[in-house]
């Protein structure tokens, strides 16, 4: 391109199913590295702070489908990124376009105590046939799988094209439950029960038949209709899942090689003393750390801000965690950090890692936010998500709300309707939107509350309100005050009693801006000029 002998247009053709989008800044590109179920080692974390230091930006962006992106890159540079990334063990290709995409995993998978088998072998092997095939790289549009480990559903099963939940056979073997046709974007839908168990060695080709009905059924002539859940508007729900059943039928009939978990390494054994107890230790202990009553190992959740981690933490992190093995870090689906399989004896030493490094954070607080980077970057944002959450700490810290205020609540911030910050299953969402106020154009954002995680249970969010971009932070607060001044204690359970209406009155006021010749802030957008 840059030598004016390929054209952009063949270029986007073949680039955005290698992950490498175009950012708002011309000639700059943002690169998708996609994480198997957010798994990522120590040494590959370090690793790409080197990679996004030597061709991008100096931060890595946690993403809410668990892969990581490296911003700002020219070009040119792309074709060293992507031969560098594969030096690593690591690949951005099916991080975007009409591919199937990273699969999704619980964070949680292999220290959840409540889950009935380890899922992340599964995801593992499935993840390793569907790479090989050539019909996973040219689908009528993005294909999204996921796995949970237990009906808490911290990977959104029940809202992806194609979702597992692990459930014991008849006679305890390993199996799943699945669910097809659900998804996030536009015409949002949760999906729907497509086998209520299957042995977790039919997993692939249970995938297989759904992939080659989409393959062949999918709307080619408008990716506006051509995700899996539009097929539910032209067969209907139950002659969808029939198509989806007769499908699946016909692949197991036709004969198929089993799925095979594939082996995870170990965490390597530990016999060293216990550390010396830092500042903060205390309290982190107590809110970020689970620990498994069978394995006395720990599960330790990281918040990180906006999913941001600036390079010199990163390769730090990377470094530091080396000696607690390969699959100690995995990413959340909350632009977050878990960390696993951690011996009970090394807390102190962990917490006196994390806490220099900014890591230490308790959770709770406004870093558990979600938002998508919105036209800080993106060409589709029409808001500035980021500038919003950062405000948002410190509207919250001006209202006097404690740390742990958010304790429970998941607020989702997207910059636009496409759902990237997840919104359509919040507490508390929002997504971008551009409003007029006489010949002036300001930013806002619609508001959503109710959405529902859990095996069985999901329900999407649903739209209540307006507010103008400039009062979101302060809306906000203010709910979240109203919540924590009711007793209740779980925000969902107090929506779908007076929350709602409470909601509702607290966003009135904030629906309707001044005229720019009264008050012109309520034309500019967090962050922007």
């Amino acid at each position: 391109c840059e030598a004016g002998e390929l054209d952009f247009g063949i270029l986007k053709a073949r680039r955005v199913p290698f992950g490498v989008y175009e950012q708002r800044t011309p000639g700059t590109y943002m690169t998708r590295i996609r994480c198997t179920a957010g798994t990522v080692t120590p040494t590959q974390f370090a690793a790409l702070a080197d990679l996004a230091d030597r061709y991008g930006s100096p931060f890595l962006h946690l993403t809410t489908r668990q892969d990581i992106q490296i911003h700002d890159v020219s070009i040119g540079q792309i074709p060293s990124l992507l031969r560098d990334l594969a030096a690593i063990g690591l690949s951005s290709r099916g991080g975007g376009g009409n591919t199937v995409r990273n699969i999704l995993g619980s964070p949680e998978a292999g220290h959840d105590k409540d889950e009935v088998f380890d899922i992340g072998p599964w995801v593992d092997a499935l993840t390793d046939r569907l790479i090989r095939e050539k019909d996973s790289w040219n689908l009528p549009r993005k294909f999204k799988i996921s796995f949970a480990s237990s009906d808490k559903d911290t990977a959104l099963a029940g809202f992806n094209d194609l979702g597992f939940y692990p459930v014991p056979g008849p006679s305890g073997e390993p199996g799943f439950e699945s669910w097809a046709a659900g998804g996030l974007g536009g015409k949002p839908r949760t999906a729907l029960l497509l086998r209520p168990w299957i042995p977790a060695s039919q997993a692939h080709v249970v995938t297989l038949a759904i992939k080659k009905f989409f393959d062949a059924n999918g709307n080619r002539r408008n990716k506006r209709q051509a995700r899996l859940r539009f097929l539910r508007d032209r067969f209907g729900d139950e002659g969808l899942l029939e198509k989806l059943n007769q499908a699946i039928d016909q692949e197991l009939a036709s004969g198929f090689e089993p799925l095979v978990p594939q082996s995870r390494s170990p965490a390597p054994a530990w016999t060293g003393s216990v550390g010396t107890p830092g500042p903060g230790y205390a309290v982190w202990l107590s809110r970020n750390v689970e620990i498994h009553p069978k394995t006395e190992t720990a599960l330790v959740r990281v918040p990180v801000l906006l999913g941001d981690v600036d390079t010199d933490t990163a390769r730090a992190f990377g470094n530091g965690l080396e000696p607690f093995g390969t699959d100690v870090i995995r990413l959340g689906l909350r632009q977050d950090l878990v960390l696993v399989g951690v011996p009970v004896g090394r807390l102190p030493d962990l917490h006196t890692l994390l806490a220099p490094l900014g890591l230490a954070k308790t959770t709770g607080g406004v870093e558990d936010v979600v938002a998508c980077t919105g036209a800080d970057t993106c060409k589709l944002g029409m808001c500035f998500p980021k500038g919003a959450t950062r405000a948002l700490v410190d509207a919250a810290a001006k209202a006097g709300l404690a740390d742990n205020a958010f304790e429970g609540l998941r607020v989702h911030i997207s910059g636009c309707p496409n759902s990237c910050a997840q919104h359509m299953l919040a507490d508390l969402g929002f997504f971008g939107a551009a409003r007029r106020q006489g010949q002036r154009m300001y930013p806002a954002y619609r508001v959503v509350v109710g959405g529902v995680l859990g095996r069985g249970k999901a329900r999407l969010a649903h739209d209540i309100g307006q507010v103008a971009a400039k009062s979101l932070p302060e809306f906000v607060t203010k709910v979240v005050a109203d919540w924590r001044e009711s007793g209740v204690t779980d925000f969902g359970t107090w929506i779908d009693g007076p929350g709602e209406e409470r909601v509702k009155a607290i966003a009135a006021p904030y629906e309707n801006v001044p005229d720019w010749d009264t008050d012109n802030s309520y034309y500019f957008d967090w962050g922007a000029t």
